[in-house]
């Protein structure tokens, strides 16, 4: 009965100590699963060149753009972002930040007011950062099925920008030439959409433009340029 007895209680507990590797595992590749899923991210990047829209309403104009950042290390290649949604309809987001005209608040690492460092803002970076209406997720967002363009802001322009200056930069007392090209980045990014099949709204579907902090600016003085380049839309600000 002793022998008996010492059988079962030593299966009882090889049984549970599976078990527990078992759930061990389970709860690894759970963890694994979850980590994986946050690291996925919708987002595609878009890196844009030199080139010109035209842009219609009572007199066709064609404009030329220069995507660029400011150009200070680490703020030089501006790129845009674009999430695929279930309909045509067009969310058109622009980032916030600060502004910048002269100086003391266009250089400096405690003093510069915009978005300086470009290059470190991936699409991850875009998912995991930034979630509110551009939330897909979110079963109570009226734009979680809608196409999102996402334009960052690394001009300190307030996006109406579309030329270089140059400052001194009171760090090292050198002049320094920055490419105020907010206007220009959002010119390429919007052109970009409108040529793209995939991406460009059907006649009917819907834009809804707008933005955070300096990107609310850029949202108003560059909402009339889209009403012009998508006539057939309707579009609201």
């Amino acid at each position: 009965m002793k022998i008996r007895t010492s059988i079962t209680v030593l299966s009882v507990v090889l049984s549970l100590a599976s078990c527990k590797k078992e759930k061990d595992n389970d709860d690894k590749e759970l963890l694994a699963l979850g980590l994986l899923a946050a690291l996925q991210t919708p987002y595609i990047g878009i890196t844009p060149t030199r080139g010109s829209i035209t842009i219609g309403g009572n007199a066709n104009r064609t404009i030329t753009y220069d995507p660029k950042c400011t150009g200070v290390s680490g703020n030089q290649t501006f790129k845009f972002y674009l999430k695929k949604g279930t309909s045509k309809n067009l969310l058109v987001n622009f980032m916030g930040g600060g502004a910048c005209w002269d100086g003391k608040n266009c250089f400096g690492s405690n003093t510069t007011t915009y978005f300086n460092r470009m290059e470190i803002l991936s699409e991850l970076a875009v998912r995991l950062a930034f979630n509110g209406i551009l939330e897909e997720r979110n079963a109570n967002n009226p734009f979680k099925d809608w196409n999102v363009l996402f334009i960052p802001y690394c001009s300190g322009d307030l996006f109406w920008g579309s030329k270089a200056t140059t400052y001194t930069d009171p760090t090292t007392n050198t002049a320094t030439t920055l490419q105020h090209r907010g206007f220009d980045n959002f010119l390429a990014s919007i052109d970009y959409v409108s040529k793209t099949t995939d991406w460009k709204p059907g006649t009917g579907d819907k834009i809804f433009v707008t933005g955070q902090s300096a990107g609310a600016y850029g949202a108003i003085y560059n909402f009339p340029y889209i009403k012009e380049i998508f006539p057939n839309n309707e579009v609201n600000v």
